[in-house]
């Protein structure tokens, strides 16, 4: 699953939960891309690396479901190099 976050809060990068469950749940990676970097967890990095869960229950603006935000410290992947 891809999922972009516009700012980062105390550098960590903010998911919804339902979205960490959904990953969890079919053991699949989350790609959170920040700017130009990407960050990739694994279904077992969700649950180890979660780092806080927000206090209160936010409201969808757009009529979806409310939600949670699971912070994890941002940590993105290292560009593979290119051999010349």
């Amino acid at each position: 699953m891809k999922r972009t976050v516009r700012k980062l809060h105390e550098n960590k990068a903010e998911v919804r939960d339902y979205d960490v469950k959904k990953c969890i749940d079919n053991n699949e990676n989350i790609y959170i891309k920040f700017e130009k970097e990407t960050m990739t967890l694994s279904a077992l990095e969700l649950k180890t690396k979660l780092i806080k869960v927000s206090k209160y229950k936010f409201k969808s603006k757009f009529g979806g479901k409310d939600y949670f935000l699971y912070s994890y410290n941002w940590n993105p992947d290292i560009p593979t190099q290119i051999k010349k």
